[in-house]
């Protein structure tokens, strides 16, 4: 085991303590030390804790079983590898401690070779665990993510956005919704090419999402179209968001293989109210709104105003 590690060692005896730290820091690890449960839990539930540990059963205050049951309720923490110190034998006190949360345990005083090795098999685990951990970030990341405009998906923005409107709903706050709709989409495609039309699409995406404040949802809704949900926003400043947005793509041309290829926006703009209890009329008036923008000449913002 060559790769360097941080161990907490928690012991309320400080002699044994003293040499066990000297032991592990003669195979290159850094060591912590915590004389008490109370000190260990502090150490143990830092921003970033020591991903192994290794805790005298019987300490005063927080025992090292206790220290355990704790680590294993923290879902959203780091997985540390618990070792524990213990002079037991009774087979009911060493199952009482696994079920516990306890990985591992080490006899008193701790033999050398063996306690090496089970330090070796926690980071393993470790290891392994933090891989699984950054495998499972990432299909969540490709299963909420569009793959070209890498802003959230139409399920993930639906997901996100329900949950915006129900609480909307539920608080009575307003709630704005925009489609917005690249202009001459399919000419960029036809003259350019496609290369230049997935670099447009991405322009729009980079700059909307840049545009929208950290509460507010932003989402590819299908092919040229963009949406987003803006929290606690009545439709006045809906529509200044919205022009604002128009006249950032409009001032931001793509430039792909020497090409340079000027963007232009449509959007339309909904807001509760009227008897709107669903997101799915919500987005109806937001496109028939688009529409409007677009069949009034395109590059400009329209809101809502009855179905035609």
């Amino acid at each position: 085991m060559n790769e360097s590690l941080t161990i907490l060692l928690a012991d309320d005896d400080h002699t044994p303590r003293a040499l066990l730290r000297r032991m592990i820091e003669s195979w290159g690890h850094q060591v912590l030390e915590a004389e008490n449960g109370e000190q260990a839990w502090q150490v143990l539930t830092a921003q970033s804790p020591p991903r192994i540990a290794v805790l005298d059963w019987m300490m005063p205050g927080i025992d090292g079983v206790t220290l355990c049951q704790r680590l294993q309720q923290q879902h959203d923490r780091p997985l540390v590898y618990t070792i524990l110190l213990t002079s037991k034998r009774d087979e009911q006190d060493l199952v009482h401690a696994l079920d516990s949360g306890a990985h591992d345990f080490q006899s008193k005083p701790p033999r050398p070779g063996e306690l090496r090795a089970r330090i070796a098999v926690g980071q393993r685990l470790v290891d392994t665990h933090d891989r699984l951990q950054e495998s499972l970030q990432e299909m969540e990341r490709l299963a909420t993510t569009d793959a070209l405009t890498n802003v959230p998906n139409r399920r993930h923005f639906f997901d996100l956005a329900e949950h915006a409107l129900q609480r909307a709903l539920r608080y009575h706050t307003p709630i704005s919704a925009l489609l917005m709709d690249l202009d001459n989409f399919k000419t960029i495609n036809d003259v350019h090419g496609h290369h230049v039309g997935d670099a447009a699409l991405r322009r729009v995406a980079t700059v909307c999402q840049a545009g929208m404040r950290g509460c507010d949802i932003f989402g590819r809704y299908g092919g040229d179209e963009m949406v987003a949900i803006l929290t606690d926003t009545a439709l006045a400043g809906a529509l200044e968001v919205a022009d604002r947005l128009r006249s950032t793509v409009a001032q931001q041309p793509v430039d792909a293989e020497g090409q340079t290829v000027a963007l232009a926006l449509s959007i339309g703009v909904a807001t509760l109210g009227n008897g709107v209890t669903s997101l799915d009329t919500l987005l109806h008036h937001a496109d028939t709104a688009l529409l409007q923008a677009k069949q009034a000449g395109r590059n400009r913002v329209l809101p809502y105003e009855g179905d035609p």
